[in-house]
């Protein structure tokens, strides 16, 4: 479950390798990911009350994306991503706590399917299932979107169409990534785009300049944000 999912999820109550943009197809994969390490603030109406800490790092087997989120008691969450070194998933496993239920996430990936469980909180108590679908080989699993954004080949008029898959949801959804502007961000020349298609609208600052490094994500009209802290 995405962080910005995450954070409508916990405010409420408990309730990509490759992309292809839209104007001309990228070649598999489009992206490499590199070993970075980023944290970010959690504001909620404009108060700061968490933090996200994201990493990349490369492995024997390819790569390794962690991440690790907690919003005040409201939610605590960890997730770890496997990718070989052609950077296509393999496994993704998350764990945490939100308002008190338990959530659990174990997937893998072989290129052609998604097979595993997943534990989801809900207002009358968790749920489990099992999880079995076809995807295409060019999915992206929504808790490896923020680790994509920085090694995105950007531009003025950059549009992506994204196939991604939700464990939480059990769902696989086209995504679209859609450049709509130019601003300044902690006096940061960046773009600013729009994540749609999912259940909400999520607006992303990313660095012009290279690395793409993302500033600033908010979900449209909801009163919290993630700026970037270091």
């Amino acid at each position: 479950m995405t962080t910005y999912r995450i954070l409508v999820t916990a405010l409420l109550g408990v309730s990509m390798s490759t992309l292809r943009p839209q104007h001309a197809p990228l070649p598999l994969p489009a992206w490499q990911l590199h070993e970075s390490r980023d944290s970010f603030v959690i504001n909620i109406q404009g108060k700061p009350m968490g933090f996200t800490v994201l990493s990349v790092e490369a492995t024997r087997a390819g790569y390794r994306v962690t991440e690790n989120t907690q919003i005040g008691g409201m939610m605590q969450q960890k997730t770890e991503l496997l990718l070989d070194k052609a950077h296509r998933l393999r496994q993704v496993n998350q764990s945490g706590k939100m308002r008190g239920q338990d959530a659990r996430i174990a997937i893998e990936y072989d290129g052609k399917r998604v097979r595993g469980a997943a534990t989801m909180p809900g207002p009358e108590g968790g749920h489990s299932f099992m999880i079995d679908l076809p995807v295409p080989a060019n999915v992206i699993d929504d808790n490896l979107l923020q680790s994509i954004f920085p090694v995105l080949p950007w531009s003025a008029d950059a549009n992506w169409t994204i196939p991604v898959f939700s464990a939480g949801k059990n769902q696989l959804s086209e995504t679209t990534l859609v450049v709509t502007g130019s601003e300044s961000v902690n006096n940061v020349e960046s773009y600013r785009a729009e994540l749609r298609g999912g259940e909400m609208t999520v607006a992303i600052w990313v660095a012009k300049a290279a690395p793409h490094r993302v500033l600033k994500t908010a979900p449209v009209g909801a009163p919290f944000e993630m700026i970037r802290a270091n």
